[in-house]
């Protein structure tokens, strides 16, 4: 799953952010490394393959708390998902830094997709 904020969708006030972003699920293979130090998983590696599901959220997240809610919708839906479409997507989780080695300020967010 990638996400992507729309452009001149984001405001904040260093406390709390609100956004709107669109997101896809692609089908294909990736591998996680467990990093035991870190109590973390790690993507290594990722073939992504054609994209089934796409859509928009907005949704609100805390600075103080790191915890981030969305709601949207599924606006396209390819096979096998065709019955999804027009679907309520929910996400939720927490916002925080993200380790991409020499990369400093990399932030994203972590969470669960939930669709109804």
């Amino acid at each position: 799953m990638a996400l992507y904020p729309l452009p001149g969708r984001i405001t904040g006030n260093g406390t709390i952010l609100h956004y709107e972003e669109g997101w896809k699920v692609w089908t294909g293979e990736f591998t996680l490394t467990y990093d035991a130090e870190a109590e973390w998983y790690y993507l290594d590696d990722c073939e992504p393959g054609d994209y089934v599901l796409a859509g928009t959220d907005r949704g609100v997240g805390t600075f103080k708390g790191t915890k981030f809610r969305s709601n949207g919708v599924v606006e396209e839906a390819l096979d096998p998902f065709t019955d999804w479409l027009d679907r309520r997507v929910h996400q939720d989780g927490v916002m925080g830094p993200i380790d991409f080695g020499d990369l400093v300020g990399v932030f994203g967010f972590y969470g669960d997709l939930r669709l109804n």
